[in-house]
This record gives structure tokens, sequence and C-alpha cells, in this order.
């Protein structure tokens, strides 16, 4: 696919590079090439496997059974504490920093050493490794939020493209400082 940087035009091609073509809309030589993904992401999958995931350990037990009782700005705040997490973990410079190259007392690398830990072992490595820095606090707000779309089967495959789509053609700030 080919976008124009001045404005937003795209259009598809078949091969070869097309950079600095004329754009049709605005005839600049503008057109950048731009890889289009090779398969669709499913996020509602996710959200779908995390949201069972929680209900299966008894987080929306009040809530399946009794819809009323749901609240909205509980869960918000739930999400919102995962985020002040994460930044308590950056005001104490808690960040793993270089996880790709880290090794275990074997000297295998640590991914590849994850996938060989019993359940126990891992728990252990996570505490000791991964627990309470500010990656794993943004990805636990990921799981909170995941959750909190799950509880009120928000759509999102459905809605996060049309909001992309309107994000990207808005001016920049708009005004605002930030």
């Amino acid at each position: 696919m080919l976008k124009c940087t001045q404005c937003d035009f795209t259009m598809k091609v078949i091969t070869g590079t097309h950079d600095d073509l004329n754009c049709p809309n605005c005839l600049v030589p503008s057109m950048k090439y731009i890889p289009e993904p090779s398969s669709p992401i499913y996020l509602n999958t996710l959200r779908d496997m995390i949201f069972e995931n929680t209900c299966k350990k008894g987080f929306h037990d009040d809530f399946i059974h009794y819809p009323h009782k749901r609240d909205f700005h509980r869960e918000l705040n739930i999400i919102i504490g995962e985020l002040m997490e994460a930044f308590e973990a950056d005001r104490n410079g808690r960040w793993i920093f270089d996880l790709h190259n880290l090794q275990n007392k074997s000297g295998l690398h640590i991914p590849q050493a994850l996938l060989e830990l019993s359940p126990m072992n891992l728990e252990r490595w996570y505490n000791e490794n991964l627990a309470d820095t500010a990656e794993m606090e943004i990805i636990d707000t990921l799981i909170k939020l995941f959750d909190f779309c799950g509880l009120y089967d928000i759509d999102i495959d459905r809605l996060l493209p049309i909001k992309m789509k309107i994000n990207r053609h808005r001016p920049g700030l708009r005004g605002r400082r930030y």
C-alpha cells in the first residue's frame, strides 16, 4: 500500500517500491510504501480468553449472577490502580531493561528457559525478576482493560479500527498543550 505523507491518500500496489511518487490527490512527490499486515488481529479472542480466565478465578461471580451489581467506576479504578503501580515502578527505577539477554544459572537464555520451568519455579522466577516492574504493571493494565471489555461486551475488533481511522485524520494537538 502507498500512503501520501501530506494528505493521507492511500492506494494499493502490487509489487516493487514506489516511494516518492507524485500523489494523485495533492500532486506532491510524497507517496511512501507502507506494508500491510499479513493477517488480521483478533483482539476479541484475546478479550474473551482473559475474561474467561478471570471468571474461572472468581473475580466476576457477583457480576455474572447479578448483572445489576456491575460497578463501572470500581472496574475503571482497578485499571487506574494498575497504571499507578506502573508509575510507582518507574519512580523506583524498576524496569526489566534487557530481558532478551538475561541468562539463568545454567546459561539458557531466559525466554527458552521459561518454557522449561514448572509452574512453581516460574512463579518464583517471575517474583525475583519481573514482578513490580513498569513493563509488567503495563501488562497488568492491558489484562484489566481486556477483562473490562469482556465484562461489558465491548467489541474491540469492530470499534478499534474505526477509532484509529478517526484519529489518523484528526489534526495534531487540536489547540491543546498535550
